[in-house]
């Protein structure tokens, strides 16, 4: 569901539901974990998450500036569900405003460049 981005805006009603089921469920299994969640015992699930995260929210944020004044209320719903799920997950440690490349070049930090997702890509920036 989280690859599904034309579906933001032909379906609002629908993904706003299911933000709000996810963001659901990670409130309950805090409250049952103790401050916790099941993703602790799995990192590497609990990072690829993080990762589709960030890219939905680059995406969904593409596709509804892009809606300018065409934008819905239920459309808009979806953006203010997703960011209250994202307020949510601050509680955790994730930062997700990582930047998304992509496809293309990426230039470091360190002005290097790489045509291979690299590990901090939210410390690089897209090139042409």
């Amino acid at each position: 569901m989280l690859k599904a981005y034309r579906l933001v805006l032909e379906l609002p009603v629908f993904y706003c539901k299911f933000i709000q089921a996810i963001h659901a469920e990670f409130m309950f299994d805090d409250a049952v974990m103790s401050g916790g969640s099941i993703l602790d015992y799995e990192p590497d699930l609990r990072n690829e998450l993080k990762t589709l995260l960030i890219t939905f929210k680059s995406r969904l944020n593409e596709q509804l500036l892009a809606q300018g004044s065409d934008l819905t209320e239920q459309q808009s719903a979806v953006g203010k569900a997703f960011e209250a799920l994202e307020s949510w997950l601050w509680k955790w440690g994730w930062d997700l405003r990582g930047n998304y490349v992509r496809s293309g070049k990426i230039q470091l930090e360190d002005g290097g460049t790489s045509k291979e997702p690299h590990p901090n890509a939210a410390q690089a920036k897209a090139l042409d």
